[in-house]
């Protein structure tokens, strides 16, 4: 899944959120060739963006990544939306989107999904766009900005996770996807984590017929370590409120010398798990000394 907007593609969907269109007459609009235009529109219609009507015409999705996106438009049509919300600026938005009031700098270096000088010049175009502003935490300012960037992850991330077959539940922070599905195998851009990917560490647990995915929305691909494995199973037992947390207990205690605290300890800061990990572990530390 490629999560970026080029600048046509945006521009396609500004002309769109005013008017629906014929491949033809949208090229005349953008002042490109038609198999150019197609091929635009196969991407945004991929990303739920757009749609084909009865009339063959092409018009704005009625999701509600795509309809947030003509609110933002229609809230700064003078704005050219598309100078600073293309490429990765979209990925970086996503990372700022989150519930809590910013992000802190150390945790958004860690996730953002380019490099330092491409993601220092995307910042400057989006706080002089009046996007984002930064002091202690990065923040988005504009609401209509944080609904959209919200919103399309949610639905590329139910694009993404339509691909698994048995499917059965999704929990995304910022760009990264955690999934169980019942289905051993998933399309290769998903990683195993979780449980699936602790049994290759010695986990001793009675194997179901689930399995735990990771992605990154990205595009981004990750290599996951048993920390980020046990994290994610974690996370998605505390999310099921399931008995895994139990087997979690057991794997974290017979294997704290093979693990790095420190990275546990972040990556649970990351995942916002903190106190399900501190609470495990003075659990664990108080059968150790009981014993």
């Amino acid at each position: 899944m490629n999560l970026k907007l080029s600048k046509n593609e945006l521009i396609a969907l500004e002309k769109l959120c005013n008017n629906d269109f014929s491949i033809g007459q949208l090229a005349e609009e953008l002042k490109k060739k038609e198999s150019y235009v197609s091929r635009l529109v196969k991407m945004l219609e991929g990303k739920g963006l757009a749609y084909r009507v009865e009339n063959r015409k092409i018009a704005l999705s009625p999701a509600s990544h795509a309809q947030s996106f003509k609110k933002l438009y229609l809230s700064r049509p003078e704005a050219r939306v598309e100078e600073w919300l293309s490429g990765h600026a979209i990925g970086i938005l996503i990372i700022l989107a989150s519930p809590q009031e910013g992000v802190p700098i150390d945790l958004f270096w860690k996730e953002t999904p380019c490099s330092k000088p491409t993601t220092y010049s995307i910042l400057k175009r989006l706080m002089g766009a009046g996007a984002l502003v930064k002091n202690e935490k990065i923040r988005i300012s504009d609401k209509a900005v944080e609904e959209f960037a919200n919103y399309y992850a949610d639905n590329i991330q139910r694009i993404a996770t339509s691909k698994i077959q048995g499917m059965k539940t999704s929990i995304r922070v910022r760009l990264r996807v955690v999934a169980r599905a019942r289905v051993k195998e998933a399309p290769t851009e998903f990683v195993q984590t979780g449980i699936s990917a602790l049994a290759g560490h010695g986990l001793e647990a009675m194997q179901t017929k689930d399995s735990y995915f990771c992605i990154n929305l990205s595009g981004k691909q990750e290599k996951i370590g048993i920390e980020e494995a046990f994290i994610h199973g974690l996370l998605m037992a505390t999310l099921e409120q399931g008995q895994d947390k139990q087997v979690l207990a057991l794997f974290l205690m017979k294997n704290r010398g093979r693990m790095n605290v420190a990275k546990l300890r972040a990556l649970a800061r990351q995942y916002s798990v903190e106190s399900d990990l501190a609470t495990m572990r003075d659990a664990l530390d108080y059968v150790e000394k009981a014993v």
